[in-house]
């Protein structure tokens, strides 16, 4: 517990997209969860964030980060930037590498020591030149000791999307694929699979689910996030 509140640890959420959040409905969270709700008032926010207008990822986000480590230094990082390129259907993408160099520039006193990202791009519409830009960033950033968590993408390897010329195919999204950060996934229980066990109770009389199996997070199966 005492190296969990150190005052050194610190923590950040990076928010793209116009995604905003509502320090009162994050009071309202805490309080539902018995938590403190005045730490709502203890985030740091950087960028702008417009509180009438919160969005359901960055309220998911900085809601369950700061329940999971209730009393870290937590920053609520917003990015007003796009990527300089679309997604396939022509659509605004994250502007990673403005977010990253704000990160990289700042100093080590005020740089989060832990920073998670729910956004992702697809890989397929970048140009390598320019990952390998953002890549070179988190390098520096490992090197300070700096830990950044990405998500795998929404809806498995092929993004369950039929509208995508690559469905069928395999369609990576990045930063997940970068060699540098931690990428997070997730799973989901599904009727179509093995069941997760096959038999019914132990002898420590804990019984099993016997009737679903296990698969990766899949939104064409009941399945929102993340795969």
């Amino acid at each position: 517990l005492q190296m969990w509140l150190h005052p050194k640890n610190s923590m950040s959420v990076a928010e793209f997209l116009q995604q905003f959040y509502s320090p009162d409905e994050l009071q309202v969270f805490f309080t539902y969860f018995g938590l403190p709700k005045n730490l709502a008032n203890s985030v740091t926010l950087i960028g702008p964030n417009d509180a009438t207008k919160p969005g359901g990822e960055a309220v998911l986000d900085i809601q369950y980060i700061m329940a999971v480590a209730p009393f870290i230094k937590t920053t609520f990082w917003s990015v007003p930037d796009y990527s300089p390129y679309p997604d396939h259907k022509g659509g605004q993408q994250e502007g990673f590498l403005q977010w990253v160099t704000a990160v990289s520039g700042t100093k080590d006193g005020d740089l989060p020591l832990v920073h998670s990202v729910s956004y992702s791009d697809e890989e397929n519409t970048l140009p390598k030149p320019y990952m390998e830009r953002i890549d070179n960033e988190f390098i520096k950033l490992g090197n300070r000791g700096v830990s950044i968590l990405f998500a795998s993408g929404d809806n498995g390897a092929t993004e369950i999307d039929l509208s995508n010329p690559q469905c069928g195919r395999s369609t990576p999204d990045y930063p997940g694929t970068s060699p540098y950060v931690t990428v997070v996934g997730g799973t989901q229980l599904s009727a179509e699979r093995s069941p997760v066990a096959l038999i019914p109770k132990t002898a420590t009389g804990f019984r099993y689910n016997t009737e679903v199996g296990e698969i990766m997070c899949d939104g064409g199966k009941g399945g929102v996030i993340t795969s």
